[in-house]
């Protein structure tokens, strides 16, 4: 009896069930290591993080797992990083399509053509501009010591140099915050080990 009981312990034609917490399927014996390898409730391991779950959370996990590693999407870069991390690498990329941060400018371009764009499409002009009406500004002030009187436009003129004086430092000032930024961008990637959303 007792060499009974022990070879029905190991018998591959006994009906055995699955040793899956969870699972309450029976296979005969000889067929449980092939039931294992698609139970639901078997052991299985994220091939990006690691982590440990049943088999039946597996495909979504590793669909989700910010462990992975992808490519940034923009064209021409080609950085791979962890999923967990590319909010923060777009934030930066040179290759990211970005909108005109000057007022009233809708174009769009790569970031590592935007400086040259503002200093161009903007700065160069409104100093152009600031540089004309210092002229007419010039031109009036000899007047008035002239005794002449004023042109009509005298309050129109002074108030379009204000306003571009204006324009003119605050896109100088976006010019010098995106070249400080540029220049503090490091040059390869060191990650801080917090959380970072999903991008």
């Amino acid at each position: 009896v007792g060499e009974l009981a022990a070879h029905l312990g190991e018998c591959g034609w006994a009906l055995a069930k699955c040793p899956n917490k969870g699972c309450a399927e029976s296979r005969l014996r000889k067929d449980l290591p092939e039931h294992n390898a698609t139970c639901e409730y078997r052991a299985a391991k994220c091939r990006h993080c690691a982590t440990e779950m049943e088999g039946r959370l597996l495909a979504e996990h590793e669909s989700r797992c910010p462990s992975q590693m992808i490519l940034c999407p923009n064209g021409g870069c080609g950085v791979r990083q962890e999923w967990r991390w590319m909010k923060q690498h777009r934030e930066e990329c040179k290759s990211e399509e970005i909108v005109c941060p000057c007022a009233g400018c809708d174009t769009r371009l790569l970031r590592k053509a935007m400086d040259a764009h503002v200093t161009g499409s903007h700065l160069q002009k409104a100093e152009e501009i600031v540089q004309s009406l210092w002229g007419e500004v010039a031109r009036l002030k000899a007047a008035a010591e002239s005794g002449q009187p004023p042109p009509p436009q005298q309050d129109a003129s002074h108030e379009q140099l204000q306003n571009l004086w204006q324009e003119n430092a605050r896109l100088k000032a976006t010019l010098e915050s995106e070249q400080r930024r540029v220049a503090a961008t490091p040059t390869s990637w060191s990650f801080n080990w917090c959380a970072v959303d999903g991008w």
